[in-house]
């Protein structure tokens, strides 16, 4: 079979890429594998953008990916500096209360 002209007995699109919806036709059973073939390609192809990004967008878009570094709380029994959410690492409390470790590491 040749592709030069309609690339289905069924389909009027010259090529088949212009086929959209895919070929639909009857008799899918009784086509060669050839035809069978060709009717998959008749899948539109994947988005692409239809203007090149500039620099300026480009950078715009990536200024917000930057990693800021944590800001540290003062823990308000002790007053030294703590994560925002953590327990105090030198005296131990959380929101005022005394935490107790979960377990001891084995020796």
């Amino acid at each position: 079979m040749t592709l030069a002209g309609p690339h289905s007995r069924r389909c009027a699109a010259s090529t088949p890429t212009d086929c959209f919806p895919p070929c639909a036709d009857e008799g899918a059973a009784s086509l060669g594998t050839v035809e069978r073939r060709v009717r998959y390609h008749c899948q539109p192809l994947m988005a692409v953008p239809k203007r090149i990004t500039s620099k300026s967008r480009r950078d715009k878009r990536r200024a917000q990916h930057s990693i800021a570094a944590p800001t540290p709380n003062v823990c308000a029994t002790c007053g030294s500096p703590k994560q925002p959410h953590h327990m105090c690492p030198s005296c131990k409390t959380y929101r005022g209360r005394e935490i107790k470790p979960l377990r001891t590491p084995s020796a």
